[in-house]
């Protein structure tokens, strides 16, 4: 079966009985026909570094050392410079005391800018930066302009509640969100195990894969401990060292892939094989793999590991025969919100739990028990 270039993978004995099902709810349409958005506008702001700033950017990118005020700043590699470099870009600069100090003001100028440009239009803001530096200043900004906003951030324990009132809260009207890799992720996304995935499960378009949420969050992780994460991180490192250090000599990303040195090779063959040894063996190809990933899968589906808070709601609705929009009337919460929390689009905010809970007639606890959908993994 193709449908739409998206090959689903069955057992065979699912096969029938998932095409049953299939034809007799099925009714295609495309984006075109039931969409009527906008076409994405991309926008690309040049800031420009005060001199002070740019003389400091070239000493660390020419000479991996630069003088400030009242210490130094050594590069002892290629990945620390790029992020040294990184650091100067959105105002800061570590110095080798371990001390941060501001070298530039730009960026934050022009993000102010853009804030008022976008209070004046009554629009929402989502803001991304990567340094601790940063999202202070940012929230200091917001602040100062009296704004209110939402922070999803390293120290901010309620998320799923941040992100609730950015979406739904007028008191919110900007979201701050810190963008903080986490390596071990970083080489499961890359290792063959998630690749040979999202070859089997994505969509295309023409010849390009799409990525989806669902391919993330239905990806069947290994059991981890704290070493492996470690081991994960420590090979996901020498990676990106290797390939900082092709780009020392030109080499493009896309360029770097399409003739893999052998280094580079080396270094994602150890990744893949310590990858494979998490799922149980080292596979001979992609079929292995992915038999593999739908064991793991099927084995956490009958085990409860994947049995998430809108299943649970779902099942609390349909047990009373209501629709969405008579439980909406009945709690009070938007019929729009209660089908996204249904559908696993968001995660269920505590409030909604609390109303929910006490409309069904159940402690909250039984509810939170359930993984809150995303943030169930």
């Amino acid at each position: 079966m193709d449908y739409g270039n998206h090959t689903p993978i069955f057992r065979k004995w699912m096969t029938d009985d998932f095409l049953k099902r299939l034809h007799s709810v099925a009714y295609r349409v495309t984006k075109a026909e039931c969409l009527d958005l906008p076409a994405i506008t991309e926008e690309v702001r040049t800031v420009d570094l005060e001199k002070d700033a740019i003389k400091l950017y070239d000493s660390i990118e020419d000479e991996s050392y630069a003088e400030l005020d009242e210490s130094e700043v050594t590069t002892a590699n290629i990945l620390t410079r790029l992020l040294r470099l990184s650091q100067i870009t959105g105002g800061h600069l570590t110095d080798d005391d371990g001390v941060v100090n501001t070298v530039s003001r730009a960026k934050l100028d022009a993000l102010s800018d853009i804030i008022d440009s976008a209070m004046a239009e009554d629009k929402k803001l989502v803001i991304m930066a990567r340094f601790v530096p940063e999202l202070d200043d940012i929230q200091e900004l917001l602040e100062k302009k009296k704004i209110g906003y939402a922070v999803v951030r390293g120290g901010v324990k309620d998320r799923d509640n941040e992100i609730h009132r950015f979406q739904y809260c007028n008191d919110s009207v900007c979201l701050i969100f810190g963008q903080k890799a986490t390596l071990w992720i970083f080489a499961l996304l890359i290792s063959s195990m998630h690749y040979t995935w999202v070859k089997r499960l994505s969509g295309r378009l023409m010849s390009n894969i799409r990525y989806s949420n669902s391919l993330y969050e239905h990806f069947p992780l290994p059991r981890l401990k704290e070493t492996d994460k470690q081991q994960l991180s420590a090979l996901a490192k020498k990676i990106l060292q290797i390939r900082a250090e092709h780009y020392e000599n030109g080499t493009t990303l896309a360029a770097l892939y399409d003739r893999l040195p052998l280094d580079l090779k080396s270094a994602h063959m150890q990744l893949d094989n310590f990858v494979e040894k998490l799922y149980g063996g080292v596979f001979i190809d992609d079929n292995e793999r992915m038999e593999r990933l739908i064991d793991v899968y099927e084995t956490r589906q009958i085990s409860g590991d994947r049995e998430y808070l809108s299943d649970k709601l779902k099942q609390l609705r349909l047990n009373k025969g209501l629709t969405l929009w008579a439980l909406s009337v009945k709690t009070g919460i938007e019929a729009d919100l209660l089908a996204c929390y249904e559908k696993r689009s968001i995660v269920v905010a505590k409030g909604a739990i609390d109303i929910l809970a006490k409309f069904y007639g159940i402690d909250k606890s039984e509810l939170e028990a359930y993984p809150n959908n995303k943030s169930g993994q």
